[in-house]
């Protein structure tokens, strides 16, 4: 997340100076800075690319984790933090990158094809757990 920030800042830089060429009627500049700096090809080319190799990943390792499992318990996370104090900029936009779509599906489709059972924990309970014995504390 930290590349595509720097990269999106960069770009609004660019985009600015577009913005004021038009303004002042320099269409020359305005069409140069459009045709070799504005375009998203290659940028959408690489998120393409970077999705599909963490669905790669997360697929494999769910197909792995449930060829020989009969029940699996996972932490639901598609739903929105709650937190008394609000999240600071660049902790939302962490969060916001995580696949937890992508793991949800790979969870729901690969279950029904090898036929485990799936179950979502609330994710309050995960944080119990003693790290010692591996048991539930608390009541």
């Amino acid at each position: 997340t930290d590349y595509r920030t720097a990269k999106q800042v960069k770009r609004n830089k660019i985009k600015s100076v577009f913005d004021k060429s038009i303004a002042k009627g320099n269409s020359a500049k305005a069409d140069r800075i459009k045709r070799n700096n504005l375009g998203k090809i290659k940028w959408n080319n690489r998120e393409t690319s970077f999705q599909g190799r963490i669905q790669t990943i997360v697929f494999t390792a769910t197909h792995n984790l449930m060829t020989d499992a009969i029940k699996v318990a996972f932490e639901d996370l598609t739903e929105a933090l709650k937190s008394k104090k609000p999240m600071k900029k660049r902790m939302k936009r962490n969060v916001s990158s995580w696949c937890k779509g992508v793991v949800a599906d790979a969870l729901k489709q690969v279950s029904t094809r090898v036929g485990c059972t799936v179950v979502s924990v609330n994710t309050a309970y995960t944080s119990q757990l003693d790290s010692r014995f591996a048991t539930l504390t608390g009541s």
